[in-house]
This record gives C-alpha cells, structure tokens and sequence, in this order.
C-alpha cells in the first residue's frame, strides 16, 4: 500500500525472492484446456532484499499461438517496451528479425471492395523500407540503405539519391 493507494487485488510468489522468479496471472477459457493468455512479472534484478538490494521487474504479456503459450510484448523495468522482442533497448521496439513489416496501418478500402493497402515502414537486409498503400509483403515506395543511398521508386537504390518514376520521368521543384 503506497500512500492513498488501494491494492484490491495482490498476487504474491511464495518462494523466496530470486533471479528470474515470476508471478502470473492466466486466463483460461475452458477448465480443461491450458492457459491461452498470460500476463507475468519477471525478477530481473540480483537482489533479494527490497529495502537495500537493487530488485526490479520485467512485465510481459503472453498468448496463445501455434500450441504455445509465447512472450508477445516486454515492458522493461527502466519502461522500454518491446514488441515482438524480449529484450527492448529502446523506449519502443518492433521485432528482432529483418524481412518484416514493423509498423503497419492498413486502408481496407471498406468501400472499393479492394484489398487492404499497407502504409508503414518495414526493415529489409540493411534497409529501412517506406510503404504508401503496397499490397502486404509488397514493393516499398521508398528504401533508404544503410550506405546512405535513398531510391524513391526504385528499389534497392544504388547512388545517393535514385529516383524512377515509370510513367513521368520528370522532377518537378
């Protein structure tokens, strides 16, 4: 209880305090089946006494996924926040593999009909790729290479700057 604080609900591991000890809190949609959401918090520091030693916690989140219960997002104990990583070494982060989409907002052209068109940024071998309505999984507008190369319309570019435009090849400032 922290000053006018009221903790209605207090969930305690009994086990002496240690590395990598957790608490959780499951949820179950049937009695018979097996925990299909998780949310954890983790030690993550070496001390064992709250009033000297340095202790602190890792919050995660768990789900249900291909007849396994796996870590989805991290919430550090200095507040970085991973998602798809569990070891985020910033205030936010996407992933830990290349090739994927790492943030995305979708037009699902609810009056077209058409397919949903991806707008975000994805990460490719030594690339930051910039979508403006691909199809998912498509062609990047844009890419700007880890050598500093920038393609608009032509990927992967191979100068500084590289601009293709297939229909109107001009440059207007």
């Amino acid at each position: 209880n922290a000053g006018n604080e009221l903790i209605a609900l207090n969930l305690i591991n009994s086990t002496p305090a240690a590395l990598n000890n957790e608490v959780s809190l499951a949820f179950n949609v049937s009695k018979t089946w097996p925990a299909f959401g998780k949310i954890s918090l983790i030690c993550t520091g070496s001390g064992t006494d709250p009033t000297s030693d340095p202790h602190k916690g890792d919050m995660t989140f768990s789900t249900w996924y291909n007849s396994s219960l796996t870590e989805k997002m991290r919430i550090t104990s200095v507040g970085n926040v991973g998602i798809g990583n569990t070891n985020p070494i910033s205030l936010l982060d996407f992933g830990t593999t290349t090739g994927s989409q790492k943030l995305a907002l979708y037009n699902n052209n609810w009056n077209t009909g058409a397919a949903a068109a991806f707008y975000g940024f994805g990460t490719g071998a030594g690339t930051l790729d910039f979508h403006a309505n691909s199809a998912q999984n498509g062609t990047p507008q844009m890419v700007l290479r880890n050598n500093g190369c920038l393609g608009i319309g032509n990927t992967p570019p191979d100068v500084a700057l590289e601009i293709h435009h297939s229909s109107d090849p001009h440059i207007k400032m």
